[in-house]
């Protein structure tokens, strides 16, 4: 019986059968199509660009007879785009095409793995029976192939790829294989800007994993990109999306460098300027103590009470501006009117942060300045 790995080993430099053996268990070879004269294919191999081999598929086209110059018809026939193959012939991707054609027709499968050795090779049959995951890996990649190189818009093949297989332990294993394609792919402008788009996605429907593969991706970003992906994952955080991995992203978020924290909240004072709570909540998850510090007359006495739990060390002078907050704040208030704000504001000064003298203070306040106002005393 033929083998394609027993041809091709023959004819091949063993350090290039070795590269290519890896490159089929990889994953690289990503499709193929038959061509218009029989029994010819030609296949997509992933390399640092994605290379074209086109190949006889021997077992058919040549009579048992001949199976034992199945090398010498290789030989001559097979072809490689890349350009060692143009130098020294038989390349890597060759061999990576000939590992999925013996996985596909199962040729020899059983004799050839009996005579395994201590190389590499003596590995391979037993990690072929386990290809059929990365099969699906390889018909991703081709799809996220073509969603690059066009303007494709729609994403379902992204989206049904994780659905699908979110909770397949042996996908987890074959997600680094993906965060590398993905890698590669950034040195790309156009491709970054449309990867980019798959972010949010991802995180909504499998956010453990993919959030570990975007913090990988993240640095190859441009300074542009990156600042894009934190607003938009900011954005989805505020609606739950990101709950699976809350203390992952408060750790991310609270390390990232303090020019970009500056711009990712200017984008959202920009974009949510009648929606303080987004911006405000932002400054406070991302720890930016400078800004917060310089600017403590923009928060009312709600944050500053959030302040003070997240930033004790700087307790007191948060509390003397909670303090003159809270007396305009009694200023302004009617009589008889609904006081629940400001109830909840002394409760929570009182029974979560243990009162201190500028809550005394400010109830003094009250009582002197506001003493008509008993309905407010009674609830405080």
């Amino acid at each position: 019986m033929l083998s394609y790995l027993e041809t091709v080993q023959k004819i091949a430099q063993s350090d290039v059968y070795n590269r290519g053996l890896k490159y089929y268990l990889d994953g690289k070879v990503l499709s193929h199509q038959d061509l218009v004269l029989d029994l010819w294919r030609k296949y997509k191999v992933s390399s640092n660009r994605i290379y074209e081999v086109q190949i006889p598929l021997l077992h058919l086209a040549l009579s048992p007879k001949k199976f034992d110059k199945a090398d010498l018809a290789l030989l001559e026939s097979v072809s490689c785009e890349c350009g060692y193959f143009q130098e020294f012939g038989i390349c890597k991707h060759i061999v990576a095409v000939c590992g999925s054609l013996e996985n596909e027709f199962n040729i020899n499968l059983k004799k050839n793995k009996r005579r395994q050795t201590e190389s590499l090779a003596s590995n391979v049959f037993d990690s072929i029976l386990e290809v059929n995951l990365e099969r699906k890996i390889r018909t991703f990649l081709i799809q996220f192939e073509d969603f690059l190189e066009t303007g494709y818009k729609n994403i379902n093949w992204f989206e049904n790829f994780i659905i699908e297989l979110k909770d397949d332990l042996k996908y987890k294993e074959l997600l680094p294989k993906i965060k590398d394609f993905i890698v590669e792919k950034v040195e790309n402008y156009e491709f970054e800007k449309k990867i980019l788009r798959l972010t949010m996605p991802s995180l909504r429907l499998d956010s453990k994993n993919w959030w570990r593969i975007w913090m990988q991706v993240l640095p190859h970003f441009t300074k542009e990109n990156q600042l894009k992906f934190w607003q938009k994952a900011w954005e989805s955080y505020t609606v739950n999306n990101l709950y699976e991995v809350e203390n992952e992203f408060s750790i991310s978020l609270k390390i990232l460098d303090s020019e970009l924290k500056n711009k990712i909240l200017e984008k959202l004072q920009v974009e949510f300027e009648e929606d303080e709570k987004v911006w405000v909540d932002f400054v406070l998850k991302a720890e930016m103590q400078d800004w917060i510090e310089e600017n403590l007359n923009l928060l009312d006495p709600v944050y500053l009470l959030k302040v003070i739990k997240q930033m004790p060390d700087i307790r007191e002078k948060v509390e003397i501006h909670l303090l003159q907050q809270i007396k305009l704040w009694s200023d302004f208030l009617s009589t008889g009117q609904n006081y629940d704000e400001v109830v909840n504001v002394f409760k929570i000064w009182q029974n979560e942060l243990g009162g201190s003298s500028y809550f005394e203070e400010a109830l003094d306040y009250l009582k002197s300045n506001h003493p008509k106002k008993k309905k407010l005393f009674r609830e405080i």
